[in-house]
This record gives structure tokens, sequence and C-alpha cells, in this order.
């Protein structure tokens, strides 16, 4: 049903003195009793019409619901407050919204997710990428393969692409037409993993380039798509 406690860094988020701690508190109390028939209902009701202290505090029970107790009616009506609450979120509550978008959305929430790829820190991305390997579409791909040109991020979003299989070839593709020899080596790096017959030609064009790295990387991937297709 519902585990006694949450996590570190929930549990962290209720703490604290002074006027936001007792805030905090005072919305907690507010928090309709587990035994209540209609408790995820009410929490669901309470973060979209509460104060920040209750949405919060309603949020952050929500996310230790387990789903699948739930029926679709209520499934449904959590998945769109945590959708009102990813919109409404600041920085403090950020992974919140994300994890309970993704718990309840599931393939429905990576639409969102897509357009909050490219203005969050780290931690964030980390389970934005998490969300679209899990639930990879075109555009999530699309999304994921912006994002090789980022140093501090290409590493993460290329082993996501991976993650994603072949959905995620003609993404790489693109990426790797690119003048950029950075991203050019991360989609190289992926199409190693993921490319098909597909990606021979680009791969073929990227072997004759100029750069001695990018044409090492070429004729690697070039030779494990062939492995493959032997296998």
């Amino acid at each position: 049903c519902i585990r006694d406690s949450f996590d570190a860094e929930d549990a962290r988020a209720f703490g604290g003195g002074g006027v936001d701690g007792n805030m905090g508190r005072l919305a907690s109390e507010r928090l309709p009793q587990r035994g209540d028939p209609d408790y995820e209902s009410k929490l669901t009701e309470l973060m979209t019409t509460g104060n920040t202290f209750e949405r919060d505090d309603a949020a952050k029970t929500l996310l230790v619901v387990e789903k699948d107790r739930l029926d679709k009616a209520v499934r449904g009506k959590v998945a769109k407050a945590f959708l009102q609450f990813f919109r409404d979120r600041d920085h403090s509550n950020e992974t919140v919204a994300i994890r309970g978008l993704v718990k309840f959305g599931g393939k429905h929430a990576t639409k969102y997710l897509v357009e909050s790829i490219h203005g969050s820190d780290r931690d964030v991305h980390t389970l934005i990428y998490q969300a679209l390997a899990k639930y990879p579409t075109a555009e999530g791909a699309d999304a994921v393969a912006s994002r090789l040109g980022e140093r501090r991020e290409s590493g993460l979003a290329a082993e996501t692409l991976i993650k994603m299989g072949a959905l995620a070839e003609p993404s790489a593709i693109k990426a790797l037409r690119t003048s950029d020899e950075d991203v050019a080596l991360a989609a190289i790096y992926v199409l190693e993993h993921v490319g098909t017959e597909e990606a021979m030609s680009v791969l073929s064009v990227a072997r004759d380039a100029g750069n001695p790295e990018v044409k090492e990387a070429a004729v690697k991937a070039r030779t494990a798509i062939r492995k493959r297709r032997k296998s």
C-alpha cells in the first residue's frame, strides 16, 4: 500500500524551523488520514486547490502510493494533478513533479518532459532521461539527441539513446550529419550500438572525413553493424 516513511530527500523537505518549517508542518496536519476511503482522491484535490505547502505535501505523499492499487479513474485524476503540478513547479519541487508525472502518467508524460529538457539542472535531466528511455518515442529521441553537443550531458544523452534502441537510430543519424565533431563522435557511438543498414551510408561519409578520431569511430561502428547483421 503505502511506505511508512518518505525517502531522505522528501523527508528533508518537511523539516526545518522558522516560518517555512512551521507552515510545512501545519500543511501536513491538513492531509487526509490514511484510513480514509477517499484518501488518494482527497490528496489529489489538495494538490490542485491547496496552498503551496499543502500542494507540496500532497504531491510527496502521493509519490509513495502504489499506483496499481488505484482504479483507472483515480489514477487518471492523479496523473492530471501531477501534470498541473509539473507546469506550476518551481526549482524546489521540480524533481517531485517529474517523478509523479512519470509514475502516474507513464508514456503520456514524455511529451511534457521533452519541453523541459533544455532548461533544467543535471539532477533533473537525469530523471528526464530515465523517463524518456523507459518510454521511448521519436520526439523524445530527437530531444535527447539535441543534447549530444552539451559537454556535461553528452555521455548521459548517448547512453539514453542507446537504451531507446532502434527507435533512436534516425535521431542519431541526423545528429551525425552535423559539422560539430563532438556531436558526431557521440552520434557514432550511439550508432555503434543501435545502428542498422540505414546508418551505413552516413557512417561512410564520416569515415572519409578529415578528422582521424571521427574516422576511427565510424569504422568501428560500421564493423559493429556488420556483426549484428550476420548474427
